[in-house]
């Protein structure tokens, strides 16, 4: 394959394609080399080449000179055992709500990263929260969402993450999180890492009152302990 530039054939000190090729692959130890890729996957394919290079003989082609990382690749699996996350289920009121209005749970969506080194090289990595899967535990379809949720600004207001359920009872509330990881290397970008994490966190109880209306007297600033003060309540 010829390396030869016709743009530089009129140079100064350059004499057609031979002076280019003294010029820019100088020196006894140096040898014009082709890079040569096999598909493993398909076999009996001819192979294909890349642009030739200037290399010291013996050292074979330069494989960041032809656009291939060189680099060991980072597997999900080394990312997921450094530091994958652990979810957790957050609710107002403790997880407690009436039947037929809105309960809320959500979950912390922060973009996670690490400083840390692989394979002999300083590297970043980054894991970003891309889906959230809610099992509210009453037979209902889970809910899917791309967002964490956040707090109830008010009793009975939906949220991205709320549910309502329609009949009392204490119920299992489970949040299954997918993570997807980024490596990026000093002076690099950002680059994807291949597969995906997925954690399950720890359950929570959904306790599920139905509302009961009843005149008091009681001062709860006064008697905290007053019938009604405390949350949810049994009917006498």
């Amino acid at each position: 394959m010829s390396g030869c530039l016709e743009s530089l054939a009129g140079e100064p000190g350059i004499d057609g394609c031979l002076g280019q090729e003294d010029a820019f692959c100088p020196g006894e130890d140096s040898t014009w080399v082709v890079p040569e890729t096999t598909d493993t996957a398909a076999p009996g394919e001819p192979p294909t080449y890349g642009m030739r290079q200037c290399t010291q003989s013996g050292a074979g082609p330069d494989p960041a000179a032809d656009g291939v990382d060189a680099r060991p690749a980072v597997s999900i699996d080394d990312v997921a055992e450094l530091f994958a996350p652990e979810p957790r289920i957050l609710s107002d009121d403790e997880g407690r709500g009436v039947r037929n209005a809105e309960t809320n749970f959500y979950t912390e969506g922060e973009v996670r990263t690490l400083r840390t080194t692989m394979n002999g090289e300083e590297v970043d990595l980054r894991l970003t929260p891309i889906q959230y899967i809610w099992d509210y535990g009453d037979g209902s379809a889970p809910h899917v969402t791309s967002v964490p949720g956040s707090a109830q600004p008010g009793f009975d207001v939906p949220t991205a993450t709320s549910h309502v359920y329609e009949e009392t009872g204490a119920y299992p509330v489970t949040l299954t999180t997918v993570y997807v990881g980024e490596v990026r290397y000093a002076g690099g970008d950002w680059q994807r890492i291949d597969g995906q994490i997925t954690r399950t966190a720890a359950p929570e109880t959904a306790d599920i009152w139905t509302t009961s209306t009843r005149n008091v007297a009681e001062d709860c600033a006064a008697d905290p302990g007053a019938w009604g003060c405390t949350g949810p309540v049994e009917n006498p």
